[in-house]
């Protein structure tokens, strides 16, 4: 792991391993999502938080029971993190439903992009788009806002920023040659 491009069978070797940079390689390029979706499940900045550590130590401790036969590892990973999510909130009484349908969607399609990548590249063709996308990205999904909220903060029409995410969206699949609901 001499890169700063691995591949997903090399970050998994790296777990079962044990190793101290593929845990960091992980972290670095999964957290920033994960935490995303924690907080559009719990709606807190502090269980999210505590739920991605819990998940993390989880991967660490549970490494030799992912195949990937069963799907690719962030596919697993999120949903160790969308189940602590929903167990946080089943365990304060609160039911679990979806904000707003248009949100999951693109949420849904950021993460089959990602998850398609056979190497960790998805930031260098992030930091490739237009700024304007790649603002409205970062913000909706790594900042952890609704379409509407990223309207509101960037101070522009929320047609705008739904545009945006999908022309951005688009570019990933362009640029990462993935198929339209696909792998």
């Amino acid at each position: 792991m001499t890169t700063n491009k691995y591949t997903e069978e090399e970050l998994v070797e790296a777990l079962r391993s044990k190793s101290r940079q593929g845990y960091e390689v992980l972290y670095k390029y999964f957290a920033p999502v994960l935490l995303g979706l924690a907080k559009k499940i719990t709606r807190s900045e502090t269980a999210a938080e505590d739920i991605l550590q819990d998940s993390f130590i989880k991967l660490w401790e549970k490494a030799d029971e992912y195949s990937a036969d069963k799907g690719r590892l962030f596919t697993w990973f999120s949903n160790i993190v969308k189940n602590k999510s929903i167990d946080y909130l089943r365990s304060k009484h609160v039911k679990y439903k979806i904000q707003n349908p248009d949100d999951t969607v693109h949420y849904n399609e950021l993460l089959k992009t990602e998850i398609a990548v056979d190497h960790i590249g998805l930031i260098e063709v992030i930091n490739k788009m237009k700024p304007e996308h790649k603002l409205v990205l970062e913000t909706v999904y790594y900042g952890c806002r609704t379409h509407e909220e990223a309207s509101e903060e960037l101070q522009i029409p929320l047609g705008t920023v739904k545009t945006r995410i999908r022309s951005a969206i688009i570019h990933l699949r362009e640029s990462l040659k993935i198929k339209p609901g696909g792998y």
